[in-house]
């Protein structure tokens, strides 16, 4: 039998069409090749274009509404109540792991019961931060996992310091895009790659305004994108943040609980619920 894996790679505070006018091949030759999908951030219009909600919602597979983060200080958050996928397949037993440059990250947004949590955030700087996220996530990929979480932060930062219209931003997207296809390259090492259905989804939280800075409801701020390869995703499905989570679960064979409440749905064809 096939052994089902599944990778989540987020690239914080990314406006995915800078992407075609700077150097990131990995990026390109998977927007043109994979299931795509653009959309807005969040449909009431109103919560807060900002990373806490942004990444809970990612990984819970439902709104601020019922996550209850709003903003970046988690206050009455009830992600107990509504657990992140990683916590929801440790559960059904199988091997996780998070990296991640952002200390809210592996802190608050994935819980304790996911045991393998590394925080690179008091790394010297966000490339560096990145890059350290990336080297330590290598060696897992190698090993027994079955759903990881690769968090990047350097665009977002640079996005606050110099704006999504600046060479800085663009240079962090390339050095992204890097990162991106080291940890791709290490999926693909695996001795046994050739004997597994992995499921990788790129994404985002929010986007930058030009000037740099987001919170707001401008087009540019609740930009966002999902971007998925590597199983039976259907091509025309619109795919929205929310159902990010349900999809990753249900192609590692977790069933989808109703009692859940999830606000996303699995986009497999032929969806294994």
């Amino acid at each position: 039998m096939t052994a089902r894996k599944a990778l989540l790679i987020g690239i914080d505070g990314l406006l995915f069409r800078k992407v075609a006018s700077v150097a990131a091949p990995t990026l390109q030759r998977l927007a043109s090749t994979a299931v795509f999908a653009e959309s807005r951030i969040y449909p009431d219009g109103t919560t807060k274009t900002v990373s806490g909600p942004g990444w809970s919602t990612i990984v819970t597979g439902t709104w601020p509404e019922k996550h209850g983060v709003q903003d970046n200080d988690f206050v009455d958050h009830r992600l107990s109540s509504y657990p992140d996928l990683l916590t929801r397949a440790t559960r059904e037993g199988l091997t996780t792991f998070v990296v991640a440059a952002w200390k809210p990250i592996t802190s608050t947004v994935i819980s304790d019961e996911v045991s393998v949590r590394h925080d690179f955030s008091e790394a010297v700087d966000w490339a560096e931060a990145d890059r350290a996220a990336v080297d330590r996530a290598t060696p897992l990929l190698a090993g027994d996992v079955d759903l990881a979480f690769v968090y990047l932060g350097q665009v977002d930062e640079v996005g606050h310091a110099s704006g999504a219209a600046s060479a800085e931003y663009a240079a962090a997207v390339e050095s992204a895009d890097a990162n991106v296809a080291r940890v791709i390259a290490a999926v693909e090492a695996r001795p046994e790659y050739a004997d597994e259905e992995w499921l990788v989804v790129i994404t985002t939280d929010h986007g930058h305004t030009p000037v740099g800075g987001h919170g707001g409801q401008s087009d540019d701020e609740r930009s966002t994108f999902v971007l998925t390869y590597g199983a039976s995703v259907a091509a025309e499905a619109r795919i929205e943040l929310v159902d990010i989570a349900p999809t990753m679960l249900s192609h590692l064979g977790v069933a989808i609980d109703e009692r859940w409440e999830l606000d996303g749905r699995s986009v497999l064809e032929g969806v294994r619920e």
